[in-house]
C-alpha cells in the first residue's frame, strides 16, 4: 500500500454506475482523510481504487478538475456531479427530446497491446475489448504496433530526421480519438519497452500542434493479461503513473487477467463470464465518458 496522502491531495473524484443514472463523476463527499483512503483499500479488494487514490498528485488533481468542468457544462447536470446520459434519467424533457432529434456521433476509442508478438494474450485482450466497444456502437480501431515499428526514442535523432513517419501517423489517430484502451504485458513487473517507446514518441510535439494532445483530454482504461498469477496488475501501477502525469483521465477500474493462456473462447471473447463483465465494465465506462467528452467539447 502506498504511503498515507497529504492533505493538499485528498479532493479527488471517484466514478460511479448508479441504477438508473449511468456514469457519474462526482467528489468524494465527504473528502476522506488519508488513514480513511487506506481504509477504502482494505475495504475494496477487488478494485483498483486504490491504485488511484495512492497515486493521486497535484498534477492529477488539476487534470480532474478540468474533466469534471467539462463533464459538467450541459444543462441537465448539477455543476461538480454530471451523470452520464441514460435512457431512464428524463428529469428535462425538453432536452431529452433535442438530444433524440440530434444523435451524439458514437466516440472514437482507439485499443493497442503493448506488444508486438503475433500470439500476445494481450492482442487477443485488445481485440475482445475492441468488439465490446464495437457492439455498444462505438468507433472501435484496434491498432496492432507490429505495424508501426519505432526506433528507440532520441532527441538526437529527432532534431536530425524529425518525429518518424509511423509516429506521425499514431499521432493522427490518437490526436483524433476522444480515448483508448491500453491492455499491458508485463515486463520485469513494469511497463514494456515498446509500449513506452511508443508513448515517449507520441508525447514529442509537432508543429502547431498543443502539447501533450495525443493524452491530454482523453480517457483511459487499463487492462492486462499474464499466464501468472497476478495477471500484469504490477505494471498497470506505472502504466497508469505515466498516463496520469500527461493529462489522461485513467479511469478507475481495470482488468487484469491470470492465466492467460486458458482465458478465452475460440471465438476470441473471454471464456469465463466474470471477466467479460468486468471487460464490459471498463469498456462501458471509457466509452460512456468518452462521449460525454466528445459531446462538450
Amino acid at each position: 500500500m502506498g504511503s498515507p496522502l497529504s492533505a493538499n491531495m485528498l479532493s479527488l473524484y471517484q466514478i460511479e454506475t448508479r441504477a438508473g443514472h449511468g456514469t457519474v463523476l462526482c467528489p468524494r463527499t465527504p473528502v476522506p482523510s488519508a488513514q480513511q483512503s487506506c481504509s477504502l483499500v482494505q475495504q475494496s479488494p477487488g478494485t483498483i481504487s486504490f491504485d488511484f487514490i495512492n497515486m493521486a498528485s497535484e498534477i492529477q488533481q488539476a487534470h480532474m478538475s478540468e474533466f469534471a468542468r467539462r463533464l459538467s457544462c450541459t444543462s441537465d447536470c448539477p455543476p461538480r456531479s454530471p451523470t452520464l446520459p441514460h435512457p431512464q434519467h428524463n428529469q428535462h424533457p425538453q432536452h431529452d427530446q433535442q438530444t433524440k432529434e440530434t444523435p451524439m456521433a458514437s466516440p472514437r476509442i482507439l485499443f493497442l497491446a503493448g506488444s508486438a508478438r503475433k500470439t500476445s494474450f494481450n492482442k487477443t485482450l485488445a481485440r475482445a475489448a475492441a468488439q465490446i466497444a464495437s457492439d455498444m456502437g462505438a468507433d472501435a480501431t484496434c491498432l496492432d504496433m507490429a505495424d508501426y515499428p519505432l526506433p528507440l526514442f532520441c532527441e538526437d535523432l529527432e532534431a536530425e530526421q524529425g518525429i518518424p513517419e509511423h509516429a506521425l501517423k499514431l499521432k493522427k489517430m490518437f490526436i483524433q480519438a476522444n480515448g483508448f484502451i491500453l491492455c499491458c504485458p508485463e515486463y520485469n513487473g513494469s511497463i514494456t519497452p515498446l509500449l513506452k517507446n511508443t508513448i515517449d514518441w507520441l508525447s514529442r510535439p509537432n508543429e502547431g500542434e498543443a502539447p501533450l494532445a495525443c493524452f491530454k483530454g482523453k480517457v483511459a482504461g487499463l487492462m492486462a493479461a499474464s499466464p501468472g498469477s497476478l495477471g500484469g496488475l504490477r505494471g498497470l501501477v506505472h502504466v497508469r503513473a505515466i498516463l496520469s502525469g500527461i493529462g489522461t483521465l485513467v479511469i478507475p477500474e481495470q482488468i487484469a487477467l491470470t492465466n492467460a493462456a486458458n482465458a478465452f473462447a475460440p471465438d476470441g471473447s473471454l471464456a469465463d463470464d466474470t471477466q467479460q463483465q468486468r471487460a464490459t465494465k471498463v469498456v462501458t465506462q471509457v466509452v460512456e465518458i468518452a462521449q460525454r467528452l466528445h459531446r462538450n467539447d
